[in-house]
């Protein structure tokens, strides 16, 4: 898969009625720059129309769509340690980066 390169800033939220998410250069407003690169990767105008309820859980999946590429960086860097270490580690802690960090990486790196 081939995804936009992080980090990835989230914009809005909170008081405003939008929020977005935005990688690559920005302009000296705060908007992606387009001719250096920055773009809009996610946005929407409709968290006025939404219960507050509502709006807290958009606003969440926006912050942990925004730490995607790093969380996603950390993932392959824990792996890789992994699979370097000649140090035990315990059953359950091998098992959670064998089995469910890398079936986390695969599934984001998934064509």
């Amino acid at each position: 898969m081939d995804h936009t390169p992080g980090p990835w800033r989230i914009c809005g939220g909170g008081r405003k009625d939008w929020i977005r998410i935005d990688a690559g250069a920005v302009k000296p407003d705060g908007d992606p720059d387009s001719e250096l690169g920055g773009e809009t990767l996610f946005y929407t105008n409709e968290l006025n129309l939404m219960n507050p309820e509502a709006k807290r859980k958009v606003i969440s999946y926006y912050r942990l769509a925004a730490a995607a590429p790093e969380l996603l960086e950390a993932a392959e860097d824990v792996l890789e340690q992994y699979r370097k270490s000649i140090v035990p580690i315990g059953p359950d802690l091998s098992d959670s980066i064998r089995v469910f960090l890398a079936n986390a990486v695969r599934k984001a790196r998934r064509a």
